[in-house]
């Protein structure tokens, strides 16, 4: 599920979501989630797959500065963005990973992220 979801492949996520693998069935100690790796590589319609299948928000891979919203920040993605904070995801919440999305899109120079998380 993990490379499906990086590559954005959505039907291997399908029919492994169908075969009855769950998008939270991770341990987030020592792995990034699905999620995770969907919002870092920009694949909209699989980080939606996989919300919509059972992809918890509480529990999102928050490994090594692998929160989702961080990850999409990071890597320039506000489609992917937008669509995780009207999912639930908490702009402001400490991620316990080392920085927010407001850092991590300020470090690496995304200057659109940083004026939609501005205003």
């Amino acid at each position: 599920m993990i490379i499906a979801s990086a590559t954005g492949n959505v039907e291997i996520l399908q029919i492994l979501l169908d075969l009855g693998c769950l998008p939270g069935d991770f341990d987030e100690r020592r792995q990034p989630s699905p999620l995770s790796h969907a919002a870092r590589w920009g694949h909209l319609e699989a980080v939606t797959i996989l919300l919509d299948r059972g992809a918890s928000v509480a529990k999102n891979g928050k490994y090594k500065n692998l929160y989702p919203l961080v990850q999409a920040a990071k890597h320039g993605h506000v489609h992917v963005m937008k669509f995780l904070l009207t999912r639930g995801f908490d702009l402001f919440e400490d991620p316990s990973c080392g920085y927010t999305p407001l850092q991590a899109a300020a470090y690496a120079g995304h200057h659109s992220i940083l004026d939609m998380l501005i205003k």
